[in-house]
């Protein structure tokens, strides 16, 4: 424990957070489960909290609410709210009025502390704007922490007017209903699992349950034996980091281990006198634990306006923008965080700090609103108006709910074309498998069959996805040989997003095709593969709104790199399979660039998903492939 009374190792078990959440966002090797730094936080903070809140009760036979809410609005709110405005200004003034109302929506949820939900929404849209790319998303966690601390002070006043058993028994309720709670979402519906407060409930409970249990936990063990606790704490928090993958479901079970692992070192009290606590001690880490808040406001918005604007997200580009986000994170801690902390004025009043909260709060949803109708007048001009059409020129067919696993719906909903039609065709994959339905669309009545799409956004067909998907997508992937046997159709066409090649690498998405291929082809049906398009890097909407078409358009070989990674990987296999491949490279690139626009439209809504527009355009252009598809004769 530092002279100040502050617990050195909790404040570097804030450095080592904020650090995991960085290299996380930064894609450093062994940090692709970076994330559960934000776990760590909840921990600590429900650890911090708990302990203030019951010894007030014990103390005093009571909480006083007020006094706690205006030590949090003083603690959290000054900041955030800087971060948030400067984050409106940054976009209005470094990128185009295509990001605008997208960041003002984003940015009125995260000053209400409603970022959580609202990000939980856009995680089911996949068709929604690329929620990576939202410089406010990280205000997730800050809102299911702010809902914690509304909701925890009263229920800790609440079970202490019975006694510390009582106080006790319901924070341990908490944790075990939260813990199932988790679990059982995490199982069926991630996304909320991963931002409801709810299902993170029992990270904060366990830090509560630790503070009431500490003095029980670690009484009599020795110097040694608090040593080893604490690096048993550690290497827990280091075994998540490997054993949590990007297709390990999250949080849930997968959560445990740095839970667990942060209570471990949080018991184990080690001070300046042990190997362990000297690290955690040292003077960088506690400076880094200290402006812990500050930076994890500033380092996520620095990492996405400043790529988006500098078109640029070479390793060296992002770590120097997360430096520069580390120096006004400085900068704030010293000028805004502990000064508006620490104000006298501030600090003597036992009420909420309504006024400042409000008038912060107010300053935000106006700037939200100013930003909004800028943008709405921006984009009502011609040099912005293909391009804000592009961005929702998305297949038709997303917009009536075909994205479902359930397949009585599918047969009857999603099953498109001509009523008439002798032959079918099903198609599979994720959303680079829809945006291709438009060709469908176009061709079903001039070569007389229906079409029935079963795809969910994210979702190969392999049984390979992120965390966030996984439940979902292990059910998609469940569903299809089903919807295959029921529809028993003439074809099957599958498509994938290429970048799935970065995310599991070649072997790995071989070995998955070759599992997957024989329950395919097995089926008496027709299968052909759409190989993926160009991946343009950056958004190319946003690019050419803020910088001109020219600075946008990269080299063919830049931006069909994993496309051709991913066409050479299953080439073989999909040959030996019978299997009838198309590649639509030639079709979308001449031999120097990709185009960005034919001469009536822009041909990307985003990054790597194409408009339906273009899709419409290159129909004709794939009318062999589907013919011969569907075929008596094909292999």
């Amino acid at each position: 424990m530092s002279k100040s009374g502050r617990r050195q190792d909790i404040d570097g078990l804030r450095a080592i957070a904020v650090g995991l959440v960085v290299a996380f966002h930064l894609g450093l090797p062994r940090a692709q489960a970076g994330y559960i730094g934000v776990d760590i936080f909840f921990v600590v903070s429900g650890f911090l909290i708990t302990g203030i809140l019951a010894a007030e009760a014990d103390q005093k036979g009571t909480i006083k609410l007020g006094r706690f809410y205006a030590r949090r609005i003083r603690r959290l709110v000054p900041a955030a709210t800087l971060t948030i405005v400067a984050v409106l200004a940054a976009t209005a003034l470094l990128l185009s009025p295509l990001s605008w109302s997208l960041v003002a929506e984003s940015s009125a949820a995260a000053g209400a502390y409603a970022a959580n939900l609202y990000f939980a929404v856009q995680s089911d849209n996949y068709f929604a704007a690329n929620v990576q790319d939202n410089p406010l998303l990280h205000f997730w966690s800050l809102a299911v922490e702010e809902q914690f601390y509304i909701v925890w002070p009263v229920l800790v006043l609440l079970a202490s007017k019975f006694g510390a058993t009582a106080r006790l028994v319901t924070i341990g309720a908490v944790f075990v209903a939260s813990l199932i709670h988790s679990i059982i979402l995490t199982s069926s519906l991630t996304p909320w699992a991963y931002y409801s407060p709810l299902s993170r409930a029992w990270e904060f409970a366990a830090g509560g349950l630790l503070v009431l249990l500490l003095p029980a936990g670690v009484r009599g063990l020795n110097r040694i034996g608090r040593e080893a606790m604490a690096w048993s704490g550690l290497g827990l928090i280091a075994a998540s980091l490997i054993l949590i993958q990007e297709r390990t479901a999250f949080p849930g079970v997968a959560a445990i281990p740095t839970v667990l692992g942060t209570c471990l070192l949080i018991a184990a009290g080690i001070g300046a006198g042990s190997p362990l606590g000297r690290l955690l001690g040292l003077g960088p880490v506690q400076w880094l634990g200290a402006v812990s808040y500050s930076w994890y406001l500033w380092h996520w918005p620095f990492l996405v306006i400043g790529q988006i604007y500098l078109a640029d997200e070479r390793p060296v580009t992002r770590l120097l923008l997360v430096a520069a986000s580390l120096v006004v994170a400085g900068i704030t801690h010293h000028l805004v965080e502990n000064p508006v902390r620490f104000a006298k004025r501030l600090t003597s009043a036992d009420r909420p700090n309504w006024v400042l909260a409000g008038a912060l709060l107010v300053l935000v949803l106006g700037s939200s609103l100013a930003l909004t109708r800028s943008a709405d007048s921006e984009l009502a001009t011609p040099e912005l108006a293909d391009l804000a059409v592009a961005r929702d020129d998305i297949p038709a067919l997303q917009g009536g709910g075909c994205n479902v696993p359930d397949i009585e719906f599918l047969l009857s909903e999603c099953t498109l074309g001509p009523a008439d039609a002798t032959r079918s065709i099903l198609i599979i994959g994720d959303s680079h498998a829809e945006m291709w339905t438009p060709i469908l669309e176009t061709l079903a009545e001039e070569l007389d069959f229906r079409y029935t799409v079963h795809i969910l956004g994210g979702c190969n067909a392999l049984g390979l996805q992120a965390p966030v998907n996984a439940a979902a997508c292990s059910e998609v992937q469940r569903q299809n040989l089903a919807v295959l046997e029921a529809l028993q159709p003439d074809a099957l066409i599958v498509s994938h997003f290429a970048n799935n090649i970065r995310r599991f690498g070649e072997t790995e998405w071989a070995e998955a095709l070759a599992r997957t291929l024989p329950n395919l082809t097995g089926g008496g049906a027709n299968v052909g593969w759409i190989h993926d398009g160009p991946n343009m890097g950056l958004d190319p909407v946003e690019c050419v709104a803020s910088r001109g078409e020219e600075a946008c358009t990269f080299s063919r070989a830049q931006v069909t790199d994993r496309a051709n990674r991913m066409r050479q990987a299953e080439a073989e296999l999909l040959a030996d399979a019978g299997v009838l491949a198309f590649d639509p490279l030639d079709l979308m690139c001449n031999e120097e660039v990709c185009p960005l626009r034919s001469e009536e439209f822009f041909r990307y809504r985003d990054a790597h998903h194409i408009t339906a527009s273009f899709a419409v355009e290159l129909a004709p252009n794939f009318r062999p492939f589907i013919e011969e598809l569907l075929s008596p004769s094909a292999e």
